[in-house]
């Protein structure tokens, strides 16, 4: 599959307001999203790519006086592996438990480790919101447990899942890409109990999981909250992440009508991740 790279650059340069940007994007389709080198790019499918909703991130951002500039370059599918080796991925170290590296980085033991190679997949760990969803799942009891990771990316939650103990973990994504990235780290990463699906929340048919692990963006996660709690045992968690502070009570009143109550709220910058447990 083909993307869109956008590099942004905005006369507010601030995280928050990027957080926002990042957050706007998500709804127009853009997948993937990071801040290296000191440089803001957003990836884009070129299907889903729309100029006009780029063109118009500022009109739609309530800051006085935001400018967003933003250069546009073509990734080709072939051209991804070359694009991403050159990067520097640089190792992220969660709660000083988890060491999320790339392929060939050298980066001591630590209790738990993630070797990613992310292509175009979202869930590197660099961002907010995969951080906070690995730390639920280092907080949280999964020795054992029956996991859902929808819209895995990468499979970096479902991998650390498994590596926490967890019985079983079934990881879906509906982007082709994605499902094939996350089969590739889950070989990487030596993981057997995890099982990958091409799919959304369809695919969530039993209703005996432990644990769901749904890191994507609001609009999505008030769609699949039925299927979320359908798919719970009685007790069970489900921790959520890919929004912002202002959709915390929309998601936690959509969750109350499917039989789920709030728990805790987890803050990173402007972006909020939510534990919930099935009544």
């Amino acid at each position: 599959m083909d993307y869109v790279k956008i590099t942004l650059k905005a006369n507010i340069d601030e995280d928050f307001v990027f957080d926002t940007i990042f957050a706007l994007l998500a709804d127009d389709g853009f997948e993937s999203f990071d801040n290296e080198g000191g440089e803001h790019h957003a990836f884009c499918p070129v299907n889903l790519y729309d100029k006009a909703s780029v063109d118009s991130l500022a009109e739609r951002l309530p800051m006085d006086g935001l400018k967003i500039d933003y250069s546009e370059e073509l990734i080709k599918d072939r051209d991804w592996n070359e694009t991403w080796e050159s990067e520097n991925f640089t190792p992220i170290n969660v709660d000083g438990k988890v060491l999320i590296h790339a392929p060939g980085q050298d980066c001591g033991e630590p209790e738990h480790d993630i070797v990613i190679d992310p292509r175009m997949s979202f869930g590197t760990g660099h961002h907010a919101t995969t951080c906070m969803m690995l730390s639920f799942l280092l907080e949280n009891e999964v020795k054992g447990r029956k996991v859902a990771d929808v819209g895995c990316g990468t499979a970096v939650l479902s991998i650390l899942a498994s590596k926490r103990g967890a019985d079983s973990v079934l990881a879906v994504d509906i982007d082709e890409w994605a499902y094939r990235n996350a089969i590739d780290n889950v070989k990487l990463n030596g993981c057997d109990n995890i099982s990958v699906a091409l799919g959304s929340d369809n695919l969530l048919t039993d209703n005996d999981f432990d644990i769901v692990l749904a890191n994507i963006n609001r609009n999505i996660l008030l769609g699949g909250m039925e299927a979320y709690a359908s798919s719970l045992k009685k007790g069970g968690m489900l921790f959520l992440s890919g929004f912002l502070e202002g959709d915390v009570d929309v998601l936690t009143e959509c969750a109350a009508k499917h039989g789920l109550s709030l728990v805790e709220v987890k803050e990173n910058g402007e972006w909020r991740a939510l534990k919930l447990i099935k009544r």
